[in-house]
């Protein structure tokens, strides 16, 4: 309830912030000072509201979240407000420097003169006021976003670091069973309770309406491929053509537009099937805590085990994008759909089961379960990968995608190792973290990769006066061979740094914001010394050597990206290439040490 209140409040100071800044230009008036005044303690109203329902014991991670986009958006419309006393502002102070100086000591002003110049200052002094109250709305939105990342940061800690008992206990398990049982029973309850009140009145002949459109959503979608022809066609082969293999960009294009369509299906199928099942009087409080988790369990089930299928082609392998036959390919695509149910359906319990009060062990078990399996699965996973890698397809004549995900099968035994030994030792959260991490980003590789390579295909096809590709863009360009050379050179440029970037981003929310977190903990943890009036810590020299190392893998990175993607494009003399690529280097490994300082 107080989430909601503050909530509200939020809704409210915006909307007054929205109308104080998108008030019609004209001369600003006292009726515009009222409005932004009413504005600043309405978020006055609202940051006081957050502060005080902000309990580090109590508030979880959806509060967070929703508290962080308040605020976000009050520090938006606070600096959007505070910008529109600028032109007043400077209004003002251009009639008081019309008016000319003030008159030497023992010179009386005229009275009117005199009265002009304080009315004016009294109106720069409100003005004034109202943007210093602004920009302290910001900055205490700025104080309060601290607050909760750091309570998000010390929730994220205990959850993941808490030491339970390990997989080898059998105590745990019997914990986990015997809240099993209840966790059976109360949701028995709660649908047994749900029909009771939902079956009197409900409209079952909705759902005959909803079952129809989604019919006719999936039939309207299937007929899409029917739009795209020619170029964009997403057929493996031109109609009535020689059979020949499909170019590349023709084998990713097929697999990308078939699975958007597959993750456009599932987004607008399960809005239809909430929209049917709202309008037939079926959705309660607590029934939608189950349909909005089974509905999550089933959607990213179906994403995953779609990304897997289009890339492995288990029934296509003139459309399969990686180096495996056809019963390795079922096989991944079933360990992927069982890897993303089995994470995601126990997610979806332990939701569940902190929303209906079940003993904590019940969500340790559920945890412990999840991440065994995910293990085992991703184990096996790789072990299909080496050997189908150790046939030599690669080798072939025809090309193949994703193969450079290979050079990372070690590290990932790695970290199912350690995944393991934290279950061993009774850290069932953090190694379900790592895991289930490893799960969503492999998601992520295979995506961006795939990405990647269609962009660079499309680079190649576009490079080439024989594609068809090649032939559309000289036809509508009408450019030179060398004008298309440096088109094709920036492209691959941007689709590798926005690749690269993307990567990145994708990472962070995985893996590298804990990271800093917990890095920011040891050392404030830590216990240093002072030489000087330098203070030197084991975290800071931790962090150091952290930030030292990435710098140099990213710089390797960068430096071998820009020999063999942009220099060895190019017409530069070898040595030259060499410089630019030596100089490069070292300006990457003095910006780490300098950033690393």
């Amino acid at each position: 309830m107080n989430a909601v209140r503050a909530a509200f409040a939020v809704l409210l100071a915006a909307f007054w912030f929205a109308f104080a800044a998108a008030a019609p230009a004209k001369a600003f008036d006292d009726s515009d000072i009222q409005r932004i005044d009413i504005a600043i303690k309405s978020a006055r109203a609202a940051l006081n509201e957050i502060i005080s329902t902000t309990d580090p014991a109590s508030i979880n991670e959806d509060a967070i979240a929703q508290q962080r986009n308040a605020l976000g958006k009050l520090k938006t419309t606070a600096t959007a407000t505070a910008k529109e006393l600028d032109q007043p502002q400077a209004d003002v102070t251009a009639q008081v420097t019309q008016l000319g100086p003030l008159p030497e000591e023992g010179i009386v002003e005229q009275p009117e003169i005199a009265a002009q110049r304080k009315a004016l200052g009294d109106r720069s002094a409100l003005l004034s006021g109202l943007r210093k109250q602004l920009e302290l709305v910001g900055v205490e939105a700025d104080q309060q976003l601290s607050r909760l990342s750091t309570i998000e940061r010390d929730q994220f800690l205990n959850r993941v670091f808490a030491s339970e008992d390990s997989i080898l206990d059998p105590r745990m398990w019997w914990a986990s069973a015997t809240a099993a049982t209840q966790f059976v029973l109360r949701v028995g309850n709660l649908l047994s309770n749900w029909w009771k009140q939902v079956s009197p009145e409900a409209n079952f002949g909705v759902l005959a309406v909803t079952l129809l459109s989604i019919a006719s959503l999936l039939f309207a979608i299937n007929r899409m491929r029917r739009l795209f022809r020619g170029i964009m066609s997403t057929s493996l082969s031109e109609p009535g053509a020689e059979v020949v293999p499909a170019s590349h960009v023709r084998r990713l294009w097929h697999v990308i537009f078939n699975y958007l369509r597959l993750v456009v299906a599932v987004l607008l199928g399960f809005v239809l099937v909430m929209i049917g099942l709202q309008a037939a009087g079926l959705v309660t409080s607590q029934f939608e805590l189950l349909v909005s988790n089974a509905a999550e369990v089933i959607a990213t089930t179906l994403v995953y085990t779609g990304a897997a299928f289009m890339v492995c082609q288990p029934s296509r392998p003139a459309a399969r994008l990686v180096a495996i036959e056809e019963g390795a390919a079922r096989s991944l695509v079933l360990i992927t759909a069982l890897a993303s149910a089995v994470y995601y359906l126990g997610t979806a319990l332990t939701n569940i089961a902190t929303a209906l009060s079940i003993p904590f062990s019940f969500a340790v078990g559920i945890s412990a379960l999840s991440a065994l399996a995910l293990i085992l699965l991703i184990a096996l996973a790789l072990l299909i990968i080496r050997r189908e890698a150790n046939k030599g397809l690669a080798l072939g004549e025809k090309t193949y995608f994703l193969t450079w995900i290979l050079k990372f099968t070690p590290f990932i035994w790695l970290l199912l190792v350690i995944s393991l030994v934290a279950l061993a030792f009774g850290f069932i959260a953090l190694g379900l973290f790592i895991v289930g991490n490893v799960l969503e980003t492999a998601m992520l590789a295979v995506v961006l990769g795939v990405l990647h390579a269609f962009a660079h295909a499309v680079s190649d096809a576009a490079a080439s006066a024989d594609t068809r590709t090649g032939k559309l863009v000289r036809r509508f360009t009408r450019w030179s061979e060398e004008g298309i050379g440096r088109a094709v050179l920036i492209f691959r440029t941007v689709s590798d740094i926005g690749t690269s970037v993307l990567a990145l981003l994708g990472l962070g929310a995985l893996w590298a914001v804990s990271l800093l977190d917990f890095t920011t903990v040891v050392r404030n943890a830590a216990s240093g010394f002072e030489v000087g009036n330098i203070s030197i810590s084991p975290g800071s020299l931790l962090a150091a050597l952290l930030i030292l190392l990435i710098g140099i893998v990213i710089t390797r990175y960068v430096t071998g990206w820009l020999q063999n993607r942009v220099l060895s494009a190019t017409k530069l003399d070898k040595g030259v290439q060499d410089s630019v690529r030596t100089t490069a280097g070292y300006s990457g490994y003095a910006l780490a040490a300098g950033v690393a300082l």
